[in-house]
């Protein structure tokens, strides 16, 4: 029997650093298995994590400068998605 995913609220936020680095801090109200983070012209420094209820992990991505980095954070066992963005300088 499968169970419908329910949202695990979670929430991305991408600040430009230097260098052609971008600190996206992924955070979760529920349990999250799996996160993925599906971006586009970035590298991430970490992907396919678990994070705790309430529990929060930054993740480096790493891009050419002057390019607008976006894309979205999902958890396996979620249904809910959220999308960043950021622009390198």
């Amino acid at each position: 029997m499968e169970t419908a995913a329910a949202p695990v609220g979670l929430e991305a936020i991408a600040q430009s650093e230097r260098d052609g680095v971008v600190a996206l801090t992924v955070r979760t109200r529920r349990f999250a298995q799996h996160i993925h983070i599906d971006v586009r012209g970035a590298l991430a420094d970490d992907d396919h994590f678990h994070l705790e209820p309430g529990g929060e992990r930054v993740v480096r991505l790493h891009a050419a400068r002057g390019s607008t980095v976006r894309g979205e954070v999902r958890a396996l066992n979620g249904d809910d998605a959220a999308r960043f963005s950021a622009v390198l300088p």
